[in-house]
């Protein structure tokens, strides 16, 4: 029984070191598993809300050149000359 006991001791005698290792590696596992589960879970989605949305504005600009209407186009000059002016007349 002594030698069976002595056994069990060295034993976990020796394998602390290893034990002490695996522990104070759980962290960086962690951040590397969740580092690497975020880059599946955004590689594997379907479109995102940015491309259906210029997918539809595509759409609506398709439909509308479609029924020949024209959207006006200011120039960058006529703004200014169509604001009425901030001081008032005496």
């Amino acid at each position: 029984m002594l030698l069976f006991s002595g056994g069990l001791f060295y034993a976990g005698y020796a394998l602390s070191d290893d034990a002490m290792a695996m522990v104070a590696s759980v962290p960086d596992a962690r951040r590397e598993t969740a580092r690497r589960a975020a880059g599946f879970r955004f590689r594997s989605q379907a479109p995102s809300s940015r491309q259906k949305a210029a997918n539809e504005l595509q759409k609506a600009a398709d439909e509308t050149s479609a029924r020949g209407i024209r959207c006006p186009r200011a120039s960058s000059g006529s703004r200014s000359k169509s604001r009425p002016s901030t001081s008032a007349a005496t």
